[in-house]
Protein backbone atom coordinates (compact mmCIF):
# COMPACT_ATOMS: atom_id res chain seq x y z
CA UNK A 1 0.00 0.00 0.00
CA UNK A 2 2.86 2.39 0.75
CA UNK A 3 4.06 2.21 -2.85
CA UNK A 4 0.77 3.79 -3.96
CA UNK A 5 1.24 6.87 -1.77
CA UNK A 6 2.51 9.98 -3.57
CA UNK A 7 6.21 10.48 -2.94
CA UNK A 8 6.79 7.14 -1.21
CA UNK A 9 8.06 5.15 -4.19
CA UNK A 10 11.83 4.97 -4.58
CA UNK A 11 11.74 6.70 -7.98
CA UNK A 12 9.18 9.41 -7.41
CA UNK A 13 9.68 13.15 -7.76
CA UNK A 14 6.68 14.08 -5.62
CA UNK A 15 7.27 15.30 -2.08
CA UNK A 16 6.09 12.64 0.38
CA UNK A 17 3.57 13.51 3.06
CA UNK A 18 4.24 12.43 6.62
CA UNK A 19 3.22 8.78 6.73
CA UNK A 20 0.37 9.19 9.22
CA UNK A 21 -1.11 11.97 7.08
CA UNK A 22 -0.72 10.01 3.85
CA UNK A 23 -2.48 7.00 5.36
CA UNK A 24 -5.10 9.17 7.11
CA UNK A 25 -4.15 7.71 10.49
CA UNK A 26 -3.29 10.84 12.43
CA UNK A 27 -6.56 10.65 14.35
CA UNK A 28 -5.36 7.39 15.93
CA UNK A 29 -2.41 9.01 17.72
CA UNK A 30 -3.15 9.19 21.44
CA UNK A 31 -3.19 12.53 23.30
CA UNK A 32 -0.20 11.36 25.38
CA UNK A 33 1.81 10.60 22.24
CA UNK A 34 0.92 14.01 20.78
CA UNK A 35 2.42 15.71 23.85
CA UNK A 36 5.87 14.12 23.38
CA UNK A 37 8.28 16.81 22.22
CA UNK A 38 10.31 16.10 19.11
CA UNK A 39 13.39 16.93 21.19
CA UNK A 40 12.67 13.79 23.24
CA UNK A 41 13.91 11.61 20.36
CA UNK A 42 17.55 10.53 20.28
CA UNK A 43 19.30 9.15 17.20
CA UNK A 44 21.12 5.83 17.59
CA UNK A 45 24.10 5.65 15.24
CA UNK A 46 26.17 2.68 16.43
CA UNK A 47 25.48 -0.97 17.11
CA UNK A 48 26.91 -0.50 20.61
CA UNK A 49 24.39 2.27 21.38
CA UNK A 50 21.58 0.12 20.00
CA UNK A 51 22.53 -2.90 22.06
CA UNK A 52 22.71 -0.73 25.17
CA UNK A 53 19.22 0.66 24.58
CA UNK A 54 17.83 -2.80 23.81
CA UNK A 55 19.32 -4.12 27.04
CA UNK A 56 17.65 -1.21 28.85
CA UNK A 57 14.29 -2.13 27.21
CA UNK A 58 14.73 -5.71 28.34
CA UNK A 59 15.62 -4.80 31.93
CA UNK A 60 13.19 -1.95 32.53
CA UNK A 61 10.35 -3.41 30.49
CA UNK A 62 10.65 -6.85 32.09
CA UNK A 63 10.55 -8.49 28.67
CA UNK A 64 12.00 -11.80 27.56
CA UNK A 65 13.74 -10.38 24.50
CA UNK A 66 14.52 -7.42 22.33
CA UNK A 67 11.22 -6.63 20.67
CA UNK A 68 10.70 -2.87 21.12
CA UNK A 69 8.29 -2.48 18.20
CA UNK A 70 7.20 -3.42 14.72
CA UNK A 71 7.18 -7.12 15.66
CA UNK A 72 10.73 -7.66 14.42
CA UNK A 73 13.80 -8.48 16.41
CA UNK A 74 16.04 -5.46 15.96
CA UNK A 75 19.45 -6.79 16.92
CA UNK A 76 22.62 -6.08 14.98
CA UNK A 77 24.59 -8.85 13.37
CA UNK A 78 26.72 -9.70 10.34
CA UNK A 79 23.69 -10.39 8.15
CA UNK A 80 21.82 -7.22 9.14
CA UNK A 81 23.15 -4.87 6.46
CA UNK A 82 19.76 -3.12 6.40
CA UNK A 83 20.09 -2.24 10.06
CA UNK A 84 23.71 -1.12 9.62
CA UNK A 85 22.67 1.18 6.78
CA UNK A 86 19.77 2.58 8.81
CA UNK A 87 22.11 3.29 11.74
CA UNK A 88 24.60 5.04 9.46
CA UNK A 89 21.84 7.19 7.95
CA UNK A 90 20.42 8.23 11.33
CA UNK A 91 17.13 6.38 10.83
CA UNK A 92 17.12 4.48 14.16
CA UNK A 93 15.66 6.56 16.96
CA UNK A 94 14.62 6.08 20.56
CA UNK A 95 12.68 8.16 23.07
CA UNK A 96 14.90 9.50 25.84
Amino acid sequence: KIMKLPGWRSRCDEKPQPLLDALNLKHLVSPIAKKIASSSWCTITTEQQLLGRLQQCKEEGDTCGYLPGLYEYIAPGPNRLDLKKSLEQGLVMVLD
